[in-house]
């Protein structure tokens, strides 16, 4: 398995809003982790968010949006 290859189907997954899909793979990386498998490098990502801050702080704030509840507007 390649873990970098693995954050980058979650990160298409969320793009799309399959949070099906993210949820798999998030689990497969996972799985991956606890048997002893190498983590995915967090250059790759680094270098995304400092070739282009805003569009990236853009894009992470559209991921987050999918991943929050449905709020209620009966709270």
């Amino acid at each position: 398995m390649d873990p970098n290859a693995c954050v980058n189907r979650i990160l298409t997954a969320l793009r799309q809003g399959d949070l099906e899909e993210a949820r798999e793979a998030s689990d497969d990386l996972s799985e991956w982790i606890l048997r002893g498998g190498f983590r995915p490098e967090p250059t790759a990502y680094a270098r995304l968010s400092a070739a282009a801050p805003e569009s990236f702080l853009n894009e992470l704030e559209g991921l987050l949006a999918l991943l929050r509840p449905e709020e209620s507007d009966d709270l």
